[in-house]
């Protein structure tokens, strides 16, 4: 199930909240690529039933019910994970004592050969046509477009850690991706948010 969000209400956030959020998969729409000074536009988040894109940009209260959901989780997936943490951080939101994985990573240890982006891996996994973040914020961001453009992230990366964690398996990969890849990330991350 699909849920867009554009303003707070106390009724959506208590619906939200009453759902099971052990395990999420996240990514967050920024206005840059830099970590400083920047500026989270919205989140979506998934756990798989719900999916639901949180925009920040309409109604900043919608950043506090992010944050409760975020921290009913205990392991986050995300494609990039420690861009996602970074722009959490600078908005008061720490996943940083959450365990991680990130979809990006996990496919380099499978192939260090193949192209590791969302899209590339939306078409390989999933058979998905995808669209640029360019083509998506056309219309803006607060679009109908741009709403299914980031919700999709987060299914498709929710989909392809289904499909990577039984492939690490496979090559005897998980130890070396919980235990040196995923710890590394969060090293890598601190170094410029000082968490």
């Amino acid at each position: 199930m699909n849920k867009i969000l554009t303003e707070w209400t106390e009724k959506e956030e208590k619906e939200l909240l009453e759902q099971e959020w052990n395990i999420i998969a996240i990514d967050t729409e920024t206005n840059q690529q830099e970590w400083y000074g920047q500026k989270i536009h919205g989140i979506s988040i998934t756990n798989g039933m719900v999916n639901v894109y949180l925009d920040i940009g309409k109604d900043h209260r919608l950043l506090g019910t992010a944050k409760k959901i975020i921290d009913k989780s205990i392991y986050v997936i995300g494609h990039n994970i420690s861009f996602d943490a970074k722009a959490l951080t600078n908005s008061n939101i720490n996943v940083f004592e959450k365990e991680w994985y990130d979809t990006m990573v996990a496919e380099h240890l499978l192939d260090e050969q193949a192209r590791c982006g969302l899209k590339e891996l939306a078409q390989k996994y999933l058979d998905e046509e995808t669209i640029s973040w360019e083509e998506a914020v056309k219309q803006g961001i607060h679009s109908e477009k741009f709403y299914r453009y980031a919700l999709n992230d987060t299914k498709w990366t929710w989909e392809i850690f289904h499909i990577q964690k039984y492939k690490l398996h496979e090559n005897n990969l998980v130890t070396l991706m919980k235990e040196i890849e995923a710890p590394f990330l969060k090293v890598i991350a601190n170094i410029v948010t000082g968490k």
